[in-house]
């Protein structure tokens, strides 16, 4: 198994162990009646996410100079449709300081393309959260 692969892969873990992580919450939630336990899952988790996935990006050998990718718009999605406009702003806002901090000439395309991912992302959150389970 190649590096890119096994980078790859564990991107994917970064993004589904929180969310399994989540669904467990939930039975715990409904079973013994937890409702603090809800919003503090919903904030930690999408977070833990994404500051793993930038912290172990995939190293393209692919792209020249050493291009890094890592899929930290996926827990930004998902995170955005359960915690809302508010909680994506917030999600949106620590991403690109940790994309800041890390350096680099990728943070002027973060700095671009998050926020056009964002106005409709936010739109669709809006109509999400209003729909029944």
């Amino acid at each position: 198994m190649s590096f890119f692969t096994k980078d790859l892969l564990i991107n994917f873990l970064f993004i589904l162990l929180p969310l399994f992580l989540v669904q467990m919450y939930y039975l715990l939630k409904y079973a013994k009646q937890i409702d603090w336990l809800k919003n503090w899952t919903i904030a930690i988790f999408p977070i833990l996410s994404i500051l793993l996935c930038m912290l172990f990006p995939v190293d393209a050998v692919i792209v020249p100079d050493r291009y890094n990718i890592d899929l930290r718009r996926i827990p930004y999605i998902l995170g955005t449709l359960y915690g809302g406009a508010g909680f994506g702003t917030f999600l949106l806002v620590l991403i690109l300081t940790i994309r800041f901090l890390i350096g680099g000439v990728g943070f002027y395309v973060t700095l671009i393309s998050l926020p056009i991912l964002s106005i409709p992302l936010f739109i669709i959150a809006k109509k999400y959260l209003a729909m029944s389970l």
